[in-house]
């Protein structure tokens, strides 16, 4: 029952195990290292589900991209003079929950010291958010979609990146009716906040680009849902042109802006020219996503 919390789980001596599962149910998976030092933290949280005999229209591969856990964006102007967190730009990405986040930071002045709790200084924040739990990367993404699938009729699997993107492991996606790539806030960052920091959790790593632009070649079906999908392959700083080839060619995406809407609401306007849509009645036209914070 995927609402009951994981059991104390089985011991496995070797990295293969073989489970016996039941049609039509969900299944979740973590796997954890043990020694006599004690329990690692676990891994992300994979998922499967089988439809029953004679219902299935074919399998789903879901993969989870979404890996990153790091800070908001912060700066550090050349004179000193002001630094700080910039969360409109980028809230960053807690670990599982964060609950020491108050709110937007208003003083950027290093030179501001403390007067009185109510006017601290330097990197006061605002307190809109200070009885709140702010919702991190939980890890558990591949169970969400699944059931999506599952009522529609297809059954699915799920993987980490790294095992999709590794051609020795075994997983081949032309098995599977589709592909479903799930990259949440993924997007490339510097370790440290500094443009000399290490780049960490590019939503397109060049070994993913290789095996998507294989994969679509074959006319393998792929569904990718992020919030950086295209502007992460466009704007880290220094021009890639290979990742902007692989946009354009393989995703078929025109990057124009990341800033289209601050409210989250868009509304697409049907082309007269139904040949670039064969006619048929496009329905709802209005569009919304989460521009701020879960709670």
């Amino acid at each position: 029952d995927e609402s009951l919390p994981f059991d104390g789980g089985v011991f496995y001596p070797g990295n293969v195990a073989e489970i016996p599962i039941r049609e039509g149910t969900h299944y979740s998976f973590r796997v954890t290292a043990i020694n006599r030092g004690g329990e690692s933290f676990p891994s992300e949280t994979v998922s499967l589900y089988k439809v029953p005999a004679g219902e299935e229209k074919g399998t789903v591969l879901i993969v989870n991209g979404f890996t990153r856990v790091s800070a908001p964006d912060s700066f550090a102007s050349e004179d000193t003079l002001f630094a700080g967190f910039v969360d409109q730009s980028d809230y960053g990405v807690p670990y599982l929950r964060d609950i020491s986040y108050i709110g937007s930071q208003y003083e950027f002045r290093r030179k501001n010291g403390w007067a009185d709790d109510d006017a601290p200084g330097f990197g006061a924040s605002n307190a809109d958010w200070e009885t709140k739990v702010i919702p991190g990367n939980t890890f558990d993404y591949p169970l969400i979609h699944g059931k999506s699938f599952a009522r529609e009729g297809y059954s699915y699997v799920s993987s980490d990146l790294q095992a999709f993107i590794d051609v020795d492991s075994g997983i081949d996606p032309r098995d599977f009716f589709a592909v479903d790539l799930i990259l949440g806030k993924q997007k490339q960052v510097r370790r440290g906040g500094t443009a000399y920091g290490m780049p960490e959790f590019k939503a397109f790593p060049e070994a993913l680009q290789i095996r998507l632009t294989q994969y679509a070649s074959q006319g393998g079906n792929m569904i990718i849902s992020g919030a950086y999908v295209a502007s992460d392959l466009w704007e880290p700083s220094g021009i890639d042109t290979l990742a902007r080839h692989f946009a354009r060619e393989t995703l078929n995406i025109r990057f124009r802006s990341n800033h289209a809407s601050k409210t989250g609401e868009v509304m697409v306007a049907p082309s007269p020219y139904t040949a670039f849509y064969k006619g048929e009645d496009l329905g709802e036209t209005a569009y919304s996503f989460r521009t701020g914070l879960n709670l």
